[in-house]
């Protein structure tokens, strides 16, 4: 130990003695780039190491940021995910990157067949001046053998590329501006899968857009998305594809509502019913809950921003003072995630002011060491279970006082479940569960 302190001290003596030298200049540290696309549709939360160091975490469709790496070394690449408090590991890989050099990993498969398909993109600089962009194209879904896409860019050359299933394109140069536009046909139906609507393009920069599988609202199944866009924004601004809304009335103290979107009746719901999902296009809007018929007497009226792509439950329910309305907006994910079950809690029972939830072991002491989740009023929240089977309790914060329970529920992997927790009809306590989606299936 004392040899290496002793070391660092001469070391750094050297450099700032070299570095008061006329002329010297510090050398940048090589470097070379690394990013890591998870395009494996079920996929939990994926865990990212490089040489057992973890640097980072990603969903489907989501991609890190262009990380720096050390070049010209062996790098250890391992992917891996909790299940059931146990990390698994998904695929492990060693390269090595020259400097200067990116390389993009693209994930696809399944958890237990994951593929890394790798691009390796030597450093390019653009003419001073240049007006073009460079364009890499992947099809990265679980369903589409071979796609057409066509670029078609009023500011310069059209292009049509094909896109085999796995296969990344080399660059197609095109030129900057708006009105740009993207369509994708599948190649061996000529049936439309996604279009973009006019998107910009800016100058001197390399994009690489990806294909892949989509579970949002909509008849689509496929999504086009931008890894790393140079603007820092989304560039599909104007894609053709919906947002949608489902309506729940967990008013217990309230007969039969409507649910109003820019004074549009969407739904008109009595206590415990749930709407279908409806579709909206991207925008803000008021959405007013009032007695059934009755549209000037508002209960509740919001401005919320619909975005397109998501799903979202507009719930109603008692206000916090235990006589209005009061309403809850959150935007769910409802995709299907191997290995797990995706739980949506809400809590909707103001005559609580919090509460801790437990999933326990049928027949388990409850102890309170290990509550999953605490919610206040109108709070919401995603939870990851492991399949199988549990005594659902719900108690007072900070203690065992239970309020709700041993409810007997099963959790299946690729299950979407929503709980909301919710005052008795005619409102007030005892407090009790709604279960929603895939406990009534």
């Amino acid at each position: 130990m004392r040899r290496i302190y002793c070391v660092v001290l001469l070391a750094s003596a050297f450099l700032v003695s070299c570095g008061n030298d006329e002329g010297f200049t510090f050398a940048p540290t090589p470097a070379a780039g690394l990013t890591v696309v998870n395009a494996i549709p079920a996929s939990p939360v994926l865990t990212l190491d490089t040489n057992n160091r973890t640097t980072g975490a990603i969903s489907f469709a989501e991609t890190t940021r262009n990380t720096d790496v050390l070049p010209q070394i062996p790098l250890d690449f391992r992917v891996s995910f909790f299940n059931d408090g146990v990390s698994q590991t998904v695929l492990e890989d060693q390269f090595t990157l020259d400097i200067d050099f990116n390389q993009i990993v693209i994930l696809t498969g399944s958890v237990d067949t994951a593929t890394a398909v790798k691009i390796v993109e030597p450093p390019f600089t653009y003419p001073e001046g240049s007006t073009d962009t460079r364009i890499r194209f992947m099809n990265a879904t679980s369903s589409v053998a071979s796609a057409t896409l066509t670029l078609t860019n009023p500011n310069g050359p059209d292009a049509t590329v094909a896109m085999t299933n796995g296969q990344p394109t080399g660059f197609s140069t095109t030129t900057s501006g708006d009105g740009v536009q993207i369509e994708i046909r599948d190649t061996s139906s000529n049936a439309l899968l996604w279009r973009s609507g006019n998107f910009v393009l800016t100058p001197g920069a390399d994009r690489f857009f990806i294909l892949t599988d989509y579970f949002g609202p909509g008849s689509g199944t496929v999504r086009m998305s931008s890894v790393n866009d140079p603007s820092g924004i989304p560039i599909f601004l104007n894609e053709e594809i919906p947002s949608a809304v489902r309506f729940v009335n967990q008013t217990a103290n309230q007969g039969q509502l409507d649910f109003l979107v820019d004074d549009v009746l969407a739904a008109s719901l009595n206590f415990g019913e749930v709407s279908d999902f409806i579709e909206f296009p991207e925008s803000a809007v008021i959405m007013t809950v009032t007695p059934a018929g009755d549209p000037t007497t508002e209960l509740s009226s919001v401005e919320q921003l619909l975005f397109r792509g998501q799903f979202a439950t507009n719930s109603a329910a008692v206000g916090l003072d235990g006589t209005g309305v009061g309403t809850s907006f959150f935007i769910e994910d409802r995709r299907r995630v191997d290995t797990q079950a995706v739980v949506l809690v809400t809590k909707l029972a103001p005559v609580v002011s919090l509460v801790d939830l437990y999933f326990q072991d049928p027949g388990e002491a409850l102890s309170g060491r290990a509550d999953v989740i605490s919610l206040q009023d109108f709070t919401s929240g995603p939870l990851f279970v492991p399949p199988g089977s549990y005594d659902l309790y719900v108690t007072e914060a900070g203690n065992t006082n239970v309020l709700i329970g041993p409810q007997a529920i099963t959790v299946n992997s690729r299950g979407v479940y929503t709980i909301q927790v919710i005052e008795a009809a005619g409102g007030g306590e005892p407090i009790q569960l709604a279960l929603l989606d895939d406990f009534q299936n």
